[in-house]
Formats: structure tokens, sequence, C-alpha cells
């Protein structure tokens, strides 16, 4: 389907426009939990990865399903 040689392709896009991060970011956050004495239960990374956690606090089920659905379109 996609391809890691398609610079130009999807992912290309998206991680060009900056819509994705660096996998360098997601690899420290998945790393951190096991070199901490006391891990926490969630981490959150990545492109808007905590402003929409901030949203999800605030909004409602239905209207945050709608956000993050006309994020994806």
């Amino acid at each position: 389907m996609f391809r890691s040689d398609e610079g130009g392709g999807w992912y290309g896009q998206l991680y060009a426009g900056k819509q994705l991060s660096d996998p360098s970011v997601i690899a420290q956050t998945v790393a951190k939990p096991v070199t901490v004495a006391k891990p926490r239960t969630r981490y959150a990374a990545g492109y808007m990865a905590k402003p929409i956690l901030f949203l999800r606090g605030l909004l409602p089920d239905r209207l945050f399903d709608r956000v993050i659905a006309s994020m994806a379109a």
C-alpha cells in the first residue's frame, strides 16, 4: 500500500507539511517509561497531541469525535 521509498507519496506529503512528528520524537517518548523509576500511565507525543488531549477533556464525546473526523478529512 504505502512504501517507505515513496518520498513524494501520501506519507511524504504529510511529513513534509509538518503534520506528522519526526519518528525520533515518538521513539524517545516510547523509550522514556523504560528509563524512569515511576512511569506515567500515558504519554502525549506527536503533532498536536497535547492540544487534542486538552480538547478531549473539555468537549463532549460526540463533538470531540466530529472535530477529530474533520481534522482527518
